[in-house]
């Protein structure tokens, strides 16, 4: 799978109850040791929470959200590429 950091992509979301999916923010790189079968990625939700990162609507560059965007950074996971399903 190519991909690049910063993209977004909908995983698994395994904090849910039921099969459930979010959007993720890759933030590894070829240089992750796993790179070509997992990356390292941050949750993305439209619940503004303490310590959130917004995520400007100018900042996409493809695609982007309905509602205003958050990032994370305390939600982070190791995701397989079989995991994600699209950007």
């Amino acid at each position: 799978m190519a991909y690049e950091q910063g993209d977004v992509w909908w995983g698994p979301a395994p904090h849910k109850s039921g099969p459930s999916y979010r959007p993720w923010v890759i933030i590894s790189d070829d240089s992750h040791p796993f790179s070509h079968t997992e990356c390292i990625a941050l949750a993305m939700t439209t619940q503004r929470h303490s310590g959130a990162v917004a995520v400007a609507d100018a900042a996409w560059l493809d695609g982007g959200s309905a509602k205003d965007a958050y990032i994370s950074p305390w939600y982070t996971a190791t995701i397989k590429h079989r995991d994600l399903d699209r950007r």
